[in-house]
């Protein structure tokens, strides 16, 4: 198999096979056709990664591929340079790129080289410079985590919609989360909400602020711009509103963190800040209105304005 002995890493526990270096050209078969993991390195922008890792039972974990390689997928031929592996040997995920960034090399380096992938789903083909494709264990597409420049437009029953960072699916197809580009009015099961985060936590196309049932119903949701009043069966009000904090460089400065709210049957949880407070759809009457503080004007996570 291999031409000249390779560097073996071997994990601390009963030296148990990890990892293999080639040091010459090797082949390595996989279900989706034979691989080439790196050997040598030539170009001084890509990661020193590993390029052959292995679980405990010998099965290939990832590779990393000396050129970009056309991989089959169930959603068509992607370039690949990165790969990962399910136990059973299907596509965990593909890395069209997989730059190393330093002072050399920077993001919007690794942005220029990638390539504009069209992917068909439910909602409209999708044509963007994926970081990477995430797919089921059985083949279906599970989401597409889209480089920070981009944005894309997608049709769903609340109309057409822009989103960044990425998206996510059922294996029906179905979409279960995307991160809205700026504030969008969504139907909720308490009334109409403005979905958006401006700054959400997370790095991939899996977690998204804004998610769904298979049936399109709304799940979650994050908002800057509407506070809820609840009103209790007794006639008792409680009022839940994003979160508004001095910023921790100026105190004249203020952030305003998302109110992030979840449904689960007929309740209602309310997220913000350390609280988490439930409510019963059927117990309770919801009134939304405009949030709106003193505080801020056009304040979001990452930029501010100082208080009026």
């Amino acid at each position: 198999m291999f031409n000249q002995v390779p560097n073996i890493s071997y994990s601390n526990i009963h030296g148990v096979l990890e990892s293999i270096q080639p040091l010459d050209k090797v082949a390595i078969s996989t279900k989706v056709g034979t691989l080439i993991p790196i050997y040598r390195v030539e170009d001084h922008g890509r990661k020193k990664l590993t390029p052959v890792k292995v679980d405990p039972l010998g099965r290939v974990k990832s590779l990393q591929l000396q050129d970009v390689t056309q991989v089959n997928t169930t959603v068509g031929e992607i370039p690949t340079e990165f790969i990962t592996f399910y136990p059973s040997g299907n596509i965990r995920r593909v890395f069209p790129l997989n730059g190393k960034l330093s002072g050399y090399w920077s993001e919007d380096n690794e942005y220029n080289l990638a390539k504009i992938i069209s992917i068909k789903t439910m909602v409209g083909t999708i044509s963007v410079k994926p970081i990477y494709v995430h797919f089921y264990e059985t083949g279906e597409l599970k989401s597409i985590t889209f480089w920070p420049k981009e944005r894309v437009l997608i049709n769903t029953r609340y109309g057409e919609i822009k989103i960044k960072t990425g998206i996510s699916f059922y294996k029906s197809g179905r979409v279960k989360s995307f991160e809205p580009d700026s504030q969008i009015s969504i139907e909720t099961p308490i009334g109409n909400l403005l979905a958006y985060d401006p700054d959400p936590i997370g790095i991939n196309g899996e977690k998204n602020s804004l998610s769904f049932n298979e049936e399109g119903d709304v799940i979650t949701i994050s908002t800057i711009s509407s506070e809820v009043i609840v009103v209790d069966n007794k006639g008792m009000e409680n009022i839940f509103t994003p979160d508004v904090q001095p910023s921790r460089c100026d105190d004249e400065i203020f952030i305003i963190k998302p109110l992030k709210i979840e449904f689960h049957g007929d309740e209602v949880i309310f997220k913000y800040g350390f609280k988490t407070i439930g409510k019963s759809k059927n117990n309770s009457e919801f009134i939304i209105k405009e949030f709106t503080s003193n505080k801020v004007q056009n304040c979001n996570l990452s930029s501010c304005s100082k208080s009026s």
